[in-house]
């Protein structure tokens, strides 16, 4: 890229940034995710103050820490985004102890497709008994459900 975010390089455009985000009404988040900033969990008060959104440009990524903040328990990680850089950065870390790390798009020269990709990883978490909202993920789909035999000796013929 072209600059190096959260570093000095980013100073010149904190001010009109600053003033921007003042005109933005800020409301508290439904879910809760790690901050940047303090490598916590975020708190309503940072989540709603443009001034915490300006040091999250500018300052340090505290991704060790908020990493450790996940890994205290049974935690599924989800990439979202190409590549895996996040991945394995949370495999390296030292409090890592094989939780599942999925992938939501490829990397740039893998020989699959992004859809293809997706479909991976939504079939992997329906594996693994996470609750997939299928009507909605198919809703452009052509076809249509059909009952097919509980038994497999049944003489019902599909097609």
């Amino acid at each position: 890229t072209s600059h190096a975010f959260h570093s000095a390089m980013m100073t010149p455009m904190l001010h009109d940034f600053a003033q921007l985000l003042g005109q933005i009404p800020m409301h508290a988040p439904h879910k809760r995710f790690i901050s940047n900033v303090s490598g916590t969990w975020i708190t309503e008060e940072q989540a709603t103050s443009p001034d915490y959104w300006v040091q999250q440009v500018r300052n340090a990524v505290l991704f060790s820490e908020g990493a450790a903040q996940l890994l205290v328990q049974p935690t599924l990680f989800i990439e979202c985004g190409p590549g895996n850089t996040l991945s394995t950065f949370i495999q390296g870390h030292n409090q890592y102890s094989d939780q599942p790390t999925l992938l939501t798009l490829r990397k740039a020269n893998a020989a699959i497709d992004d859809e293809h990709m997706l479909h991976r990883t939504l079939a992997a978490l329906w594996v693994r008994g996470e609750n997939i909202d299928w009507r909605r993920f198919n809703q452009t789909a052509l076809g249509k459900h059909i009952p097919l035999p509980d038994y497999p000796f049944e003489q019902t013929y599909y097609y």
